[in-house]
């Protein structure tokens, strides 16, 4: 691929992006959110696009990059001038909070100052990553990017201790850099770290502000501590902790307004956390179990004349990061001659079992009958029960409802602990701290959303500008 080429083709993967992040990113009455908001949004889209597009074509073959360029050159093309023509980028960009007091303030400025050298600490030391970075994200990354036609064989016995069945979004995304740089430079996955973690703290300010203010410097301050050992650590935590965020603040919106855009993008944001690392299978089933609960609730209430529709906006929404993960899976299984330990385990398939069975319905059957998926089944029961008693409209019963995806993620991982064999070092040097920094912004969000008291949303659903939709009227 030509150097002209590939820039053309990273601005135009930036500009749909963009474009899409400003044609979703709306409160129910149209009206567009925050400029930060937008931008905060539109790497994760662009990196859920980029990746698909590049399984696709390992997956398929039938095309090459340079294809793959020039359809997302057109796309992107297509989608901003669709977006200057109708106008739908936000005219502010500036997201409003509350002022924080002094104190607050200089916290903030010494956590990020604090995690700003940690961060240049971690690459000048390791640039090429930590050995799991290198093992299990890296070192797929090369190949996917040097030998494309046989990446399958990442999956068999000359490659043990890979994990071969972790999800390969960061992977997919690290090579397709990889092709436009023209070479396996290890300043990729740093960038791409880099990048998710602004993205992760604008997406939380911004959240803070579309609450209505307050509470901003203190998400950012809590959330420093987690973010500073993984921001440069080229692992998948911090775009896992992006996408766990930005779901739980999607479905958190769309929960307390019921707007289809925002059930879409708590779909799209939970496809593609399933489709980076394996803690969001559980983000997955239980994001459904939280819309499915939503539009129960509304149906119960009779505060919508469609309650399912946000149902199925969610569903559809899962569709490119679910489906991608299932095809991958599906070849896991397939093509998984020695896979040493618990990648098969945590899909639930016997690594014979696709050999003999052959069916799609089998190995449903196989995930099924795994003992984690039962002990899990009532956890995403008690959220559904949960969901129909509360009244989605509110910000109590929409905090809690949004929450239960990330409770199940920690009841998955506990479940998966004390079922499968782990090693107690591994557990307590670093795989427990991953899961907690994932599931972390997403509370600290859930939390400032259950404590702010919002000034400029009503909690029935219709949203106005800055102003309450009929407060003219109560008044």
């Amino acid at each position: 691929m030509s150097a002209l080429l590939a820039v053309v083709h990273l601005v135009s993967l930036c500009a749909l992006g963009f474009a899409l992040a400003s044609l979703l990113a709306r409160r129910p009455g149209g009206a567009p959110r925050g400029g930060l908001f937008v931008l905060s949004v539109a790497p994760g889209i662009a990196f859920l696009i980029n990746g698909c597009a590049t399984f696709a074509r390992l997956y398929t073959g039938a095309f090459g990059p340079e294809t793959q360029a020039l359809v997302c050159i057109a796309l992107g093309a297509a989608a901003l001038a669709y977006c200057i023509r109708r106008r739908a980028f936000p005219a502010e960009w500036r997201a409003r909070a509350e002022p924080a007091s002094p104190i607050e303030r200089r916290l903030t400025l010494v956590g990020g100052v604090l995690c700003a050298v940690i961060w240049i600490a971690f690459v000048a030391g390791d640039p090429e990553g930590p050995v799991d970075a290198w093992r299990n994200w890296n070192l797929k990354a090369r190949f996917m990017w040097s030998a494309p036609e046989s990446w399958r064989a990442l999956f068999g016995p000359d490659f043990p201790g890979t994990n071969a069945d972790y999800p390969i979004l960061l992977p997919l995304n690290t090579a397709a850099l990889f092709t436009l740089a023209g070479d396996d430079t290890c300043l990729a996955p740093i960038t791409i770290a880099a990048c998710f973690t602004i993205a992760l703290v604008g997406l939380m300010r911004a959240a803070c502000a579309e609450l209505g203010g307050g509470r901003t410097a203190w998400c950012l301050l809590l959330m420093t501590p987690c973010l500073a050992p993984y921001a440069a650590r080229q692992y998948a935590d911090v775009e896992m902790s992006y996408f766990l965020l930005a779901g739980t603040a999607a479905l958190f919106f769309a929960l307390r307004d019921g707007g289809a855009r925002d059930y879409l993008l708590a779909g799209v944001w939970a496809g593609a956390a399933a489709f980076t690392k394996n803690e969001g299978l559980p983000y997955l089933a239980g994001a459904g179990a939280a819309a499915a609960a939503g539009a129960l609730a509304a149906c119960a209430r009779r505060r919508n004349a469609r309650p399912f529709g946000g149902f199925l906006a969610c569903l559809a929404g899962m569709a490119a990061g679910g489906s991608a993960l299932w095809l991958f899976k599906a070849d896991v299984a397939r093509h998984a001659f020695a896979i040493e330990t618990m990648p098969i385990a945590v899909l639930g398939v016997p690594p014979d079992l696709p050999a003999r069975a052959g069916t799609m319905c089998l190995r449903i059957l196989a995930v099924l009958a795994k003992p984690s998926v039962w002990a899990l089944l009532p956890v995403a029961i008690a959220a559904v029960w949960a969901g129909t008693r509360v009244a989605p409209g509110g910000r109590g019963g929409a905090a809690a409802l949004a929450g239960a995806p990330l409770a199940f993620v920690l009841a998955a991982y506990c479940a998966v602990v004390l079922i499968a064999p782990v090693d107690p070092d591994w557990l307590v040097s670093g795989s427990a701290g991953r899961v907690i920094f994932q599931v972390w912004p997403g509370f600290l969000f859930l939390w400032a959303a259950r404590t702010i008291a919002p000034a400029n949303v009503n909690t029935c659903g219709a949203v106005s500008g800055t102003r309450l939709h009929g407060a003219e009227e109560s008044a």
